[in-house]
């Protein structure tokens, strides 16, 4: 699906360059889905081994799924599913 933006309009941190905020904020529009169970985003290094199904009947109940960083990083982005 394309996207209307990458970086929410009238956002107030917004540098001009050398920031990865477009790659990170893209993801805010899976939280905006309608007419789905569940969504799932990962990115394109995520190797997906297995089925996804038990994954999306969980998510499809109302939890948040996503799993950890790396050394001091609680979370990471490459792959949430709700």
């Amino acid at each position: 699906r394309t996207v209307d933006w990458a970086v929410p309009p009238n956002m107030v941190h917004h540098p001009e360059k050398n920031w990865c905020g477009p790659q990170d904020l893209v993801r805010l529009h899976a939280v905006g889905l309608e007419g789905y169970d569940a969504v799932a985003y990962y990115d394109n290094n995520v190797e997906i081994q297995g089925d996804i199904a038990p994954m999306l009947r969980c998510a499809a109940t109302g939890r948040f799924l996503s799993t950890n960083g790396g050394v001091g990083e609680p979370m990471s982005v490459g792959f949430f599913a709700l």
